[in-house]
């Protein structure tokens, strides 16, 4: 929410919802993390991890100030 170790909480957004995709895929069927859009969500996850800076970001302050 604050920008803090983004990086870090992206890659573990997209890895936690990847998994829960899968489970989904697993034990629920084929249909249910389609239906939920969960690998929707894992693949925004994976989009947002993949951009460069983040201008209002607290890590952006802190690179900044050194």
């Amino acid at each position: 929410m604050i920008g803090f170790q983004t990086k870090l909480a992206e890659i573990g957004s997209f890895l936690l919802t990847l998994f829960f995709a899968l489970s989904m895929f697993a034990f629920a069927g084929y249909r249910a993390p389609f239906s939920y859009s969960v690998f929707t969500d894992s693949a925004a996850s994976s989009l947002l991890a993949s951009v460069s800076g983040y201008k209002w970001s607290v890590d952006n302050y802190f690179l900044s100030q050194t």
